[in-house]
């Protein structure tokens, strides 16, 4: 377990990818017991090029705190309680972006379990204020900080995910174990990560989160119809979708049906004994993003989006296939990516493969 201050974490903007802060520290503990300390720190913070993961604007730095080369830690001047230990801090005058979550949270004497799973808040900007009546997973005070009243999330690296590609550097940075033990903030609900990422949804792969998600959605099918359920991050292949273009009350609307998806394990919920046949449903209801959707459809390209008001339902009750369907109305949750094969935490499927097999790794490139 690593005490951190404020950022448990750094984007390095050299190479493109997340630092854990651990490998940081490492490293720098490494340089302070080298034969030349001051000239090996120089030389790692020449490397480094360290800014705030979230909002990638600010500076930061490595400071030792009152920690030594050793790893003790020295006692604040003229009193027994010791000092800071070493941490990553913003450096002097650097700015955030406006509403950084790494500006919003509780900082000093906070705990971060680098072990533990990551909190990944999916509507950062509308975390109320503390209302008694409410069971709040967090709240806002009037200042604008965010204080967690959740114990489980106190120790969990906070990650805000208000458009799709924030998660891109947390999924590239291949801390599978922490991402498959992570958890969505939505709201006042918490949902577990494979619970909310679908990362291929397509016939020709394996991908245990899809069975997770369709058993989630289909208990609310069976107890109350259509009920919309926590957004879904899923990665969409334009490859074989088809278009039909419709009118609803508030004008024109495009549904995009993306190939069917077999076997899916949910458990015995529903009468079929193969597993259900999934349909991938998109209804896109902002004209901007039309044209958007046009090349995409033509080059066959890949969207991770943010999907809203997942529900499955049965199209023909004489069939064994069910459409999961979600929205779009947003721009900012849609975002274009390739994908490297063999990658997104799936495999390819064969016939002696079910769907509640273990959870493969979420080592994934997304460029």
């Amino acid at each position: 377990m690593a005490i951190v201050t404020k950022f448990p974490s750094a984007f390095d903007a050299n190479t493109g990818e997340i630092v854990p802060f651990r490998t940081v520290r490492r490293e720098f503990f490494a340089a302070a017991n080298a034969e030349d300390p001051k000239k090996s720190i120089n030389e790692l913070r020449r490397m480094f090029n360290l800014v705030c993961p979230h909002c990638k604007q600010a500076k930061l730095v490595f400071s030792f705190g009152s920690q030594n080369p050793d790893g003790t830690v020295r006692k604040i001047a003229g009193s027994r309680v010791k000092g800071k230990v070493a941490h990553l801090q913003t450096l002097p005058k650097a700015e955030h972006a406006s509403g950084c979550i790494g500006t919003v949270f509780e900082s000093e004497g906070h705990e971060i379990n680098d072990q533990k799973g990551f909190r990944i808040h999916l509507n950062l900007r509308s975390i109320p204020e503390y209302n008694p009546k409410n069971s709040q997973l967090v709240r806002r005070e009037r200042n604008g900080r965010i204080i967690t009243l959740d114990p489980d999330l106190k120790d969990r690296e906070p990650w805000e995910l208000s458009r799709p590609e924030k998660i891109v550097p947390l999924i590239r940075s291949k801390q599978n174990d922490r991402l498959n033990d992570s958890v969505v903030i939505y709201g006042d609900t918490k949902t577990p990560w494979r619970k909310f990422y679908i990362p291929h949804a397509s016939d020709d792969h394996f991908d245990g989160h899809l069975s997770n998600i369709a058993q989630t959605l289909a208990k609310k099918m069976l107890n109350g119809g259509r009920t919309a359920a926590t957004p879904l991050l899923v990665v969409l292949d334009f490859k074989g979708a088809s278009v039909t273009r419709t009118a609803d009350e508030n004008g024109n609307q495009k549904n995009y049906l993306f190939p069917k998806i077999r076997n899916v394990d949910v458990n015995n919920l529903t009468d079929d004994k193969d597993g259900m046949t999934i349909v991938p449903e998109m209804k896109v209801k902002n004209e901007h993003l039309f044209e958007m959707m046009r090349q995409l459809q033509i080059s066959r390209g890949k969207l991770l989006v943010i999907a809203e008001n997942p529900v499955l339902y049965k199209r023909d009750s004489r069939t064994n296939v069910y459409h999961l369907s979600f929205s779009i109305t947003d721009p900012n949750m849609i975002h274009a990516i390739e994908i490297n094969n063999g990658v997104m935490a799936s495999v390819k499927r064969n016939q002696n493969t079910k769907e509640s097999s273990p959870q493969p790794s979420m080592s994934a490139s997304l460029t």
